[in-house]
């Protein structure tokens, strides 16, 4: 659900504002796993994952750069190749569907059940509270009965007006591959209109999900926001890694 957070920020704020960076706590199924940074920039952008892998979007190509700190390696996808991805998957689901039609009615509704059914709803759903000095308001994302993600979104944090140009870009294309993902029938279109009603930064999220009997969860909340410039070290790839394919462009073969 990392897509999801990315495409919410298409209803952030446009105002001119200062480089922001901040820091979040997560957990994993009720355990600590670490905490993760955001560098939001006029010029670039960096999310430092728990886990210990980046993504570093420049705001003036497009290009995304996925940081895997464990292996050492880094991979870049291109605005072309993510729209060339799009397509595939959105032809790739056309033709799902097609299938879904031909299968008896109880195959098909155990794969619609598997694929949340393409119900996809997204509403205001609690009240608000504070978060690291900032009010927010909590709204859930649900993808039928597979998973849900809430958030608590802020509309007191603005980004960076060129960070907020690509930020729009960029969510426009992640949801366009949830689309596809999770598009089937009726329930699954407009998503970027129901998305649109986000309007803010999400100061907290929390996604629980269950497949095949397994349930997972996991929780970020922001627990410091700093304002101010970002030395230009928060962006550069780490000496000595190795660039390789990524493993995106794998669905492009």
């Amino acid at each position: 659900m990392r897509m999801l957070v990315v495409a919410s920020l298409l209803a952030a704020s446009a105002a001119s504002a200062e480089d922001l960076t901040i820091v979040s706590s997560v957990t994993r199924n009720g355990e600590p796993a670490g905490t993760q940074t955001s560098y939001l920039s006029e010029g670039r952008i960096r999310m430092a994952q728990a886990e210990g892998t980046d993504f570093l979007l420049d705001n003036k190509t497009g290009n995304m750069t996925t940081i895997d700190n464990k292996k050492k390696e880094y991979s870049v996808i291109t605005p072309e190749d993510l729209k060339a991805i799009m397509a595939k998957m959105q032809v790739q689901a056309q033709k799902m569907e097609e299938q879904m039609k031909n299968m008896p009615p109880q195959a098909k509704a155990l794969m619609e059940k598997m694929g949340g059914g393409g119900a996809v709803t997204v509403a205001k759903t609690g009240p608000g509270r504070k978060i690291a000095g900032y009010s927010c308001e909590t709204w859930t994302i649900g993808f039928g009965e597979v998973a849900k993600t809430e958030q608590c979104v802020t509309g007191e944090l603005a980004l960076p007006a060129q960070a907020w140009s690509r930020y729009k870009e960029f969510a426009e294309q992640m949801q366009g591959m949830l689309r596809s993902m999770t598009g089937r029938g009726a329930g699954g279109q407009g998503l970027a209109e129901k998305m649109s009603a986000i309007q803010g930064y999400p100061l907290s999220v929390a996604t629980t999900a269950k497949f095949m009997g397994k349930s997972s969860s996991t929780t970020s909340e922001v627990t410091e926001v700093k304002k101010g410039a970002i030395p230009d070290s928060a962006f550069e790839i780490p000496a000595g890694y190795k660039q390789v394919d990524s493993p995106m462009k794998k669905m492009l073969k």
